[in-house]
């Protein structure tokens, strides 16, 4: 069965984003365990909103006043104003005349209670909860190669309302240079909404996130200071766990030193070989900055009598060859690769500043370019040997 753990964090996730159709609509789990009844009329976001309101109406105090400083509407009035009329938490601690760390408390409490109103309306019986394997079941993971800076600057933006509403900086450092993981995007995606959703709430100072590699996987820590009233068990990341697991990456808290830490790790994925022959460093140097953003591993030899070695170890998917260097022509090398058993399927680019087009094509060149190579050129000629320049 579901446990109710993760069920209470669904909860939150949901109340979090109750107006957000994006959010909802693309969360990995939420409709695979609160699905409209048979017949409903409505989109799976309406009944969803629908179910949270009526809940939250439950505990809306029975023939008394409003009261704005009575604890008897407290739960009603954090739940209420919080997630159907938008108040951020310091206009609601100011709303209610309590303090943040009060309001803190008391929200935690009327979440929790939100979760187990829901549950017992939803789940009446037990034993009808499917088990979390069979939710999880529907939704496939599909993995795909990408660009993790891409997926970072777009959460940015989802997250932009809610960073202004808990008014705490959210900084995000990125690498200069590619960072590609095997991931499902969807999933991950709202495994960084749920994370950074929760270190807003918690936070007493600036979340960053710093993206790099770290033992041969992509790895992004989330450092967020301690609010004051900040306890190990806020951090609460059961599902987001369960879900980093099914793609093979990882979430991990760390106890608080000056921040709490949380490490999402990711599986890298296997970057594609480019290999760059050319005598010419600064040639080298400026092919990898043209595909710096790419799915590709650009990777240079000066000295082209180590190329056929170099080439079969590496397996590239495409080589792009000077034929002006010393020692060794390049169309003597563009024929030997030709005939060679490991390499004559590896699709050929050369660029020379001698315009020879046709001579290039006859000893087996994909394509010719000439020098100096822009970086259009040369996104052109790796769509034309069906290879994408960036993603």
């Amino acid at each position: 069965m579901i446990e109710r753990a993760v069920f209470e964090e669904l909860v939150k996730e949901a109340a979090a984003n109750l107006y957000d159709y994006a959010a909802l609509e693309t969360h990995p789990l939420l409709f695979s365990v609160i699905r409209p009844p048979e017949g409903y009329t409505g989109s799976k976001t309406e009944y969803i909103r629908k179910i949270f309101g009526e809940a939250i109406a439950y505990f809306r105090p029975v023939g008394k006043e409003p009261s704005l400083t009575s604890p008897d509407w407290r739960p009603y009035l954090i739940l209420y104003k919080r997630y159907i009329d938008g108040q951020g938490l310091q206009e609601l601690a100011a709303t209610l005349a309590i303090s943040e760390r009060q309001l803190r408390r008391d929200h935690r409490r009327a979440l929790s209670a939100l979760a187990a109103r829901l549950w017992e309306q939803l789940f009446p019986d037990q034993e009808t909860i499917e088990s979390e394997e069979d939710a999880n079941a529907a939704f496939e993971v599909q993995l795909e190669s990408f660009d993790l800076r891409d997926t970072l600057n777009g959460l940015e933006k989802v997250l932009s309302g809610r960073v202004a509403e808990a008014g705490v900086p959210l900084q995000i450092h990125l690498p200069d240079s590619a960072l590609m993981v095997e991931a499902d995007r969807i999933i991950l995606r709202q495994i960084l909404i749920s994370t950074c959703s929760l270190a807003l709430h918690l936070a007493g100072g600036a979340v960053q996130i710093h993206a790099g590699e770290s033992e041969g996987m992509a790895e992004l820590v989330v450092l967020v200071p301690p609010a004051p009233d900040l306890v190990k068990e806020d951090f609460s990341l059961e599902m987001v766990s369960s879900w980093a697991a099914r793609m093979g990456a990882q979430v991990q808290v760390e106890p608080p030193g000056a921040n709490y830490i949380i490490r999402v790790r990711l599986p890298l994925a296997e970057r594609r070989v480019i290999l760059v022959i050319d005598d010419q460093q600064p040639a080298i140097s400026m092919y990898q900055r043209y595909l710096s953003r790419s799915q590709y591993q650009v990777i240079g030899i000066t000295r082209p009598e180590q190329a056929l070695a170099f080439a079969r170890s590496h397996h590239p998917v495409l080589i792009l060859l000077d034929v002006m260097m010393p020692q060794i022509d390049g169309w003597e090398l563009l024929q030997t690769i030709k005939l060679d058993e490991d390499l004559h399927d590896v699709p050929v680019i050369v660029c020379s500043a001698w315009e020879e087009p046709e001579m290039a094509r006859s000893l087996g060149a994909l394509r010719f370019l000439k020098k100096p190579v822009t970086q259009k050129d040369l996104l052109d000629a790796l769509t034309a040997a069906g290879l994408h320049g960036s993603n």
